[in-house]
């Protein structure tokens, strides 16, 4: 499209300037002066033309409505979902609708007198109704007996971790119950004694074994130098050829047992020895192991 210039377009209004009109006299019909119609409608399109091509950037405006819609939008969405504290300020007074107020006790009971008569305004701490206090005073009852009995059985058991005779409290105790605590500690005395008496036992027939083992280790060293002399004195014999070879052979041979035996019953006095360090080592295992029980 051809752009024209606002001034070219001035000749061109100016030389399709309406005429001059003379003034008539009165009574004549004024005449209609018209512009030639296709003139008119070249020059309005053209002034549209050069309004349309000066008109500024379309997508400035755009993202300029755009944007303003986005903001809108999200405003909207702002307001619908976020909650804005309301304070309400006024004047008055806050009534209650009743006087009235249920109350709980935490222990339950029989009610067995009522302090205060219906519809009586009452103070914090003033009594309202009494009960009765024998559930409560049988149930106290029951608790401290428990806690006695406790209190004896954990002497008792102190006691026996601690080895010693336990001292028992007889003031408010009665005599079953330190009947049962007294049990409690002998059946500890006696279960301990009893698995110790096993392991005693073991312990006294390994110590008989070993005296059995030293007695027959001093006979066999015994006869062992005996027959080590018989066979130098032998040798001395067979050197200087008083006595024949089968003869000292047979020295030698005894001399060769005897040793033999006498290893075996050295290693068995070694295993009873062992045997005797392992009981003892069981035996106070189970005492330290009984105690810290009867401690926990």
């Amino acid at each position: 499209m051809k752009v024209i210039d606002s001034e070219s377009l001035l000749p061109v209004a100016e030389a399709t300037a309406l005429p001059s009109v003379q003034p008539r006299r009165a009574g004549w019909i004024a005449r209609t002066i018209r512009l030639p119609t296709a003139r008119g409608d070249r020059l309005r399109h053209l002034a549209e033309s050069a309004r349309l091509e000066e008109r500024p950037d379309q997508v400035s405006l755009r993202l300029a409505i755009w944007g303003l819609s986005l903001s809108l939008i999200a405003l909207l969405t702002w307001a619908s979902l976020a909650s804005i504290p309301e304070i309400a300020h006024g004047t008055g007074q806050i009534t209650p609708e009743s006087f009235e107020r249920e109350v709980v006790h935490p222990d339950a009971g029989r009610v067995i007198a009522i302090e205060v008569a219906t519809g009586v305004k009452v103070k914090a701490g003033h009594p309202i109704v009494r009960l009765d206090t024998d559930d409560l005073r049988d149930r106290q009852g029951t608790l401290l007996a428990r806690q006695l009995s406790l209190q004896l059985l954990i002497e008792a058991l102190s006691a026996f971790a601690e080895g010693r005779q336990p001292v028992f409290a007889g003031g408010a105790a009665a005599p079953e119950e330190l009947a049962a605590a007294r049990a409690a500690y002998d059946a500890r005395v006696t279960s301990m004694a009893d698995q110790r008496g096993v392991l005693d036992a073991q312990a006294e027939q390994v110590r008989t074994e070993g005296e059995i083992l030293d007695r027959q280790i001093a006979q066999a060293a015994a006869g062992l130098l005996r027959l080590s002399d018989l066979l130098q004195r032998n040798e001395t014999l067979f050197a200087q050829k008083l006595l024949t070879y089968p003869v000292i052979a047979a020295a030698r041979q005894d001399e060769a047992d005897a040793q033999a035996a006498l290893d075996v019953l050295v290693k068995q006095k070694q295993r009873n020895v062992a045997v005797a360090a392992e009981l003892a080592e069981r035996i106070a295992a189970q005492v330290s192991a009984s105690r810290s029980e009867a401690a926990q």
